[in-house]
């Protein structure tokens, strides 16, 4: 492999001392860090000349020479490090020795990170840390992921390494770790002031700490024929080669914390990006997560590292990730001698670049190389010459598997428990100690932001609805086994339809429905203290102790937010039923809505209206009633959980509903609708709140306008209503609504 009698690569060196470091970074910090390597390939080859970071550099986008440079041993090639990492790391530092102690200490950690035991620990660790941390996400509120993920991983690692768990020693350790990596690429002067002074004195307190863990450890051995392992330290501490000293380890322990902050966080961050542009491929990620969990429930077992390492195309979209994402963009080594491969001279003292990011996008290794597609993963191997995402060689990333590992159980806990949705988001790329196999991300400082629509649990043998008596053993009916049809008879109704404004009051009238519609003007009224001003559509069943409904609609409350709700009863309220999935009964079989989550935006008044499709509808085969929302098909009521409604609805209400909780029935300034009475019309349409092509299912399953409506309205001088048939494009449709609370509202 390693001969000489070839000439130096060609290429250019650039400006004196700067050489092309200018042009590098220019690169670096654009979309396509790549170009600055690209343009050079076209012009001299896969492998090049240059000059970059003050140091004549050989660069190579050529897949076998980085890796003979990658395999070959400390006699032709030894790490190279930026200065200021250098005197940060120390020269006991496994990133910088070399030869025997290396290996050994790569090998034992190497072994211990591989073990069943670790894994173990780490998905229960994960698993927990994970939990915790979404039970703090609140609905609707953003969540800035890779926060969310550097604080997981780093104490997932710092377990692993140390044995320590969450408290005020981990906090000690982050807040001094974060000055620490922040001298990582400083400027190499060591004086009071300086960023790597801080950063010096930071590892200081963190070495000390550590030495204390150490000491405590070995104060505590029984017996030296009895060792326990636990963590790392425990590896290395019961090794008896006698270079492994306090000092070393203790060193060592702080410069394996780094992936925990940087390398594994902006892995599960990038593949979530890639997963939310993706939408295939996250409901594919989706469907294996959820098959397997519900697989484990129903055996009453537990999911295992084994579980989450051995879901295929789970670990084709981590595979991918790391492909284009390149969580280390390359590796630099420096020639001990000089070097001959495959034709090209790496002369001695040279620094080699293997750079991993442009064969990793090379379109004559992978198809459309810039396109996120795990499905390229599920028949190529990933142990080839052309994918290297943590390095390779003797320094290859021990952590490899755990990384995995850790992504996937956090994947495994977000598809399952929530949806999102992603905000605009760049990603930042720059050189940094990245391009070592320290780990460190090519990511500086972006986040993908995430807004949470729900916490309801989709994976369906989990969810409230299965622990209601009645459906108990329930076969979950996945779509709707028809669908209606959205096509208005123009035959006139004899039905009386009822809406009921304020105070909800019914009266049976003895004709049988099959489902309701309508379009709802979305508004965010007023609300005071904890009062609620809802617009809804009632689908009620024919018993007069015992009234059966279903319920949807939208709520205000005074957190100034407009919620998507549900709600059912079969008892008239009086024990049974509740909002959306806070009880069982409702089956949600769609993610697409979040029932409970806000509805944004709203419509203004006297500018834009914003509108909400709903309805309810009988299945022709089961009896379920089905949700829809616009034009998804959420999940439904099974008609086992009613009496009455089980077969056929007797009475529909649309209207509007403000629940006054004072005294006596006294009003509030809680508002109804948008706040203004229908009869401000004649000032313009865009004032009053309406509700609009109101319709029905008949008992043949054909949807007819409703025509003939009885109207209530319990205070007039506090909320109104207008109601209009068949008016152009808007069917039979209302207006109401009211500000509440004034001289004439009591």
């Amino acid at each position: 492999m390693l001969t000489f009698s070839s000439s130096i690569p060609l290429g250019n060196l650039g400006l004196p001392f700067l050489g092309e470091t200018l042009e590098f970074i220019s690169c670096a910090y654009s979309d396509k860090p790549e170009s600055f390597m690209d343009k050079r390939r076209l012009r001299y080859g896969k492998v090049f000349k240059s000059h970059v970071f003050g140091t004549p550099t050989i660069i190579s986008t050529d897949a076998e020479v980085s890796r003979c440079v990658l395999q070959s041993d400390s006699k032709y090639f030894v790490p190279s490090y930026p200065k200021s990492l250098t005197e940060l790391m120390g020269k006991s530092s496994i990133l910088l020795i070399n030869g025997t102690l290396q290996r050994r200490i790569h090998g034992l950690v190497g072994s211990f990170f591989k073990s069943s035991q670790l894994k173990s620990q780490i998905t229960k660790d994960m698993q927990r840390y994970v939990q915790a941390s979404m039970e703090k996400w609140n609905q609707n509120c953003p969540v800035y992921i890779q926060d969310e993920t550097k604080n997981i991983a780093f104490q997932v690692l710092v377990k692993a390494l140390i044995s320590l768990d969450p408290g005020e020693d981990m906090e000690f350790l982050k807040k001094q770790f974060q000055e620490f990596i922040s001298g990582l690429m400083s400027l190499p002067i060591n004086i009071p002031g300086t960023q790597l002074y801080k950063s010096l004195q930071a590892k200081k307190k963190m070495v000390k700490f550590v030495k204390k863990v150490i000491q405590n450890k070995k104060n505590c051995v029984i017996s030296p024929s009895i060792t326990t392992t636990k963590d790392v330290i425990d590896v290395l501490i019961n090794d008896t080669n006698e270079h492994l000293t306090d000092d070393l380890i203790a060193n060592n322990m702080i410069d394996m914390m780094i992936p925990g902050e940087d390398s594994v966080p902006v892995l599960m961050t990038l593949a979530i990006k890639y997963l939310s542009d993706c939408p295939a491929a996250l409901q594919q990620l989706t469907d294996e997560n959820m098959k397997l969990k519900r697989h484990k429930a129903e055996i009453g077992e537990q999911i295992s590292w084994s579980d989450f390492l051995s879901l295929p195309f789970t670990q084709a979209v981590i595979t991918e990730t790391l492909r284009m994402g390149n969580i280390i963009t390359g590796v630099m080594r420096k020639a001990m001698k000089d070097v001959e491969i495959k034709g090209y001279l790496i002369p001695k003292g040279w620094c080699f670049f293997a750079y991993f990011r442009s064969i990793h996008l090379d379109k004559n290794f992978y198809d459309r190389p810039y396109q996120f597609n795990p499905w390229r993963w599920q028949n190529k191997d990933i142990c080839n010459v052309s994918f290297t995402p943590f390095g390779g060689g003797q320094r290859l990333c021990p952590g490899l598997d755990l990384a995995r590992l850790e992504t996937s159980i956090f994947l495994h806990n977000l598809v399952t428990k929530f949806s999102w949705e992603a905000e605009d988001d760049t990603v930042v790329n720059f050189p940094t100690s990245s391009q070592q196999d320290i780990q460190k991300p090519v990511m500086d400082g972006w986040e993908i932001m995430l807004k949470m629509t729900t916490k309801f649990i989709v994976y369906m043998y989990q969810q409230p609805a299965f622990s209601h008596p009645l459906l108990y053993n329930h076969s979950i009916q996945m779509k709707p086994s028809s669908y209606q049809s959205e096509t208005l008879s123009t035959e006139n109704s004899d039905s009386k339809l009822e809406v009921d404004i304020e105070v909800f009051y019914s009266f049976m009238n003895g004709n049988n429905y099959l489902g309701a519609q309508a379009i709802f003007n979305v508004w965010t009224p007023k609300v005071f203290d904890t009062e609620h001003s809802i617009a809804q559509m009632w689908i009620s069943g024919d018993q007069v102790q015992d009234i059966n409904t279903m319920e949807v609609g939208w709520a205000a409350h005074s957190d100034k937010q407009t919620r998507l709700f549900i709600f059912w009863t079969r008892d008239y309220y009086k024990t049974t039923g509740c909002y959306d999935l806070t009880c069982p009964g409702f089956v949600q079989t769609n993610r697409r809505f979040a029932l409970g989550s806000a509805i944004r935006p709203v419509s203004t008044f006297g500018g834009k209206q914003l509108e909400i499709f709903l309805k309810i509808y009988k299945d022709k085969q089961t009896g379920n009633w089905w949700l829809q929302v616009q034009n998804q098909v959420i999940g439904y009521w099974s008609r086992s959980i009613f009496t009455s409604l089980k077969d056929v609805a007797t009475k529909i209400d649309w209207g509007g509903e403000v629940i006054n909780q004072q005294k006596h029935g006294r009003h509030t300034s809680t508002q109804m609708g948008s706040g203004h009475f229908p009869r401000e019309l004649r000032k313009g349409t865009r004032r009053a709140s309406y509700i609009r092509n109101l319709a029905y299912v008949d008992q043949f399953h054909g949807l007819k306008d409703a025509t003939s409506l009885s109207t209530y309205v319990s205070k007039p001088s506090c909320y109104d209503l207008l109601v209009v048939n068949k008016a152009n494009d808007w069917g039979t449709h209302l207006y109401f609504g009211g500000p509440g609370y004034s001289k004439i509202c009591h």
